[in-house]
């Protein structure tokens, strides 16, 4: 997104875009706009400087030649600050380069609501979450009134960002690197895992958002089944992980733990179908080396990882998944991550779409294996060679949907293979 068409246009433009996402009201006795009772200054935005005003904003960083801010998150960051309001500054007379973590900036601010404004539904405001506690807490603290962006910056949650500021024109490319590198430092220093943000949504949305519950807690009943311990905690890892990749990870162990069993249950099945079939007979010695070199060829197979692994996974998801179900739950939680797994690439590991409704009925199950298994080998491979690999934090947002898909496959698994009580 672009910012800077026109400037002007877009000043006019902002305080209106404020009212409607923040719904305040207008008192016609003291001309005031009211967010509750607390009274707010809308005319502050007439104020800011437009030394910014041909910044790009892409994903969750604001930039120009001589600039660049990066929204950030990090448990405990905000408790090293001396001073969380200012935030701290650390010049650098040898690149004659500035670095700062603090507050997010106006221009962030108005960045951010510009494009929650262009993108949000309504009724997903995240300017009106919390809106209650929000206004007592601002009539209390602000002693009747607020400046409008101290306004949107609580209501956003007071972000975080990294700022570089030069003094001589950079790259878009140096300048992320810069980013990149005080991040680094900041993190080795303080000991706190601090992430730059992809994109938005950590201000735009609940924290949990990969699917709304099922059931209300006075229609839940007792379980009716006992689930393998060591699969209930990877489960419970992958939905209690703010990490995707953690996630991720997680969901898959949960697959992982049965291909030895399906793997060699398959060969079984091989060697009884092949001793059971009426033209064979334990009497004649080229059906026993027939025998023999099929389970010798399945032994082979199962030490070369690359390939009996993924084998292994397309024969666990066709014994205990449900492609019907399966489909079902990704379009009643997410619709949106159903069509992108069937119509998109997974960019860093090059998984290709899955066609549920493949007339080969074996396919589908295929599409999925070899999508998940890509997935995991990007993630767990960080090879230097031409192979996409995946890339911390800037790949985030395109693994999530890969996320969800393996969660709906994991939880299949986990139900079909529980005893009755």
């Amino acid at each position: 997104m672009t910012l800077s068409t026109p400037f002007d246009n877009r000043q006019l433009d902002f305080p209106h875009k404020l009212i409607r996402l923040l719904r305040l009201t207008f008192d016609a006795e003291t001309l005031k706009y009211m967010f509750g009772r607390t009274a707010v200054n809308i005319e502050t935005w007439q104020l800011r400087d437009d030394s910014l005003c041909d910044a790009t904003f892409k994903g969750a960083t604001l930039a120009t030649p001589f600039y660049q801010e990066t929204l950030v998150s990090g448990d405990g960051l905000r408790w090293i600050l001396p001073n969380p309001e200012e935030g701290a500054s650390f010049p650098d007379p040898k690149t004659k380069a500035t670095f700062e973590l603090g507050p997010a900036s106006t221009d962030f601010l108005i960045a951010t609501v510009t494009e929650i404004s262009d993108t949000s539904e309504a009724e997903r405001n995240p300017l009106l979450r919390g809106q209650r506690m929000a206004r007592m807490r601002l009539h209390q603290q602000s002693k009747g009134s607020i400046d409008i962006y101290e306004l949107i910056r609580t209501q956003l949650g007071n972000p975080l960002t990294v700022k570089v500021i030069t003094e001589v024109r950079q790259s878009e490319t140096r300048l992320q690197s810069l980013i990149e590198s005080f991040v680094f430092h900041l993190s080795v220093n303080t000991e706190i895992p601090i992430v730059p943000q992809v994109d938005i949504s950590p201000l735009t949305e609940p924290k949990r958002t990969s699917r709304s519950q099922r059931l209300d807690i006075e229609e839940m009943e007792p379980p009716r089944l006992i689930y393998e311990s060591e699969l209930v905690y990877h489960f419970q890892l992958g939905l209690s992980a703010d990490s995707p990749v953690l996630a991720y990870l997680s969901f898959y162990h949960i697959l992982e733990h049965w291909f030895e069993n399906v793997y060699f249950d398959d060969a079984i099945d091989k060697a009884r179908e092949m001793i059971v079939h009426p033209t064979f007979s334990l009497k004649r010695d080229s059906d026993m080396k027939r025998l023999i070199k099929a389970m010798t060829l399945h032994r082979r197979r199962s030490e070369e990882v690359g390939i009996s692994e993924e084998e292994a996974l397309v024969l666990t998801l066709r014994k205990f998944v449900d492609l019907e179900r399966l489909r079902a739950t990704l379009s009643s939680n997410n619709p949106e991550v159903l069509n992108h797994i069937c119509t998109s690439v997974v960019g860093f590991a090059d998984g290709k779409p899955i066609d549920f409704e493949h007339r080969d009925v074996g396919a589908p199950f295929k599409q999925i294996a070899s999508r998940i298994y890509k997935t995991r080998n990007a993630l767990v491979h960080s090879k230097d060679s031409t192979y996409k690999t995946f890339r911390p934090f800037r790949d985030d947002a395109t693994l999530v949907p890969e996320v969800h898909l393996l969660r709906a496959v994991a939880e299949q698994v986990v139900v079909a293979t529980a005893k009755e009580r």
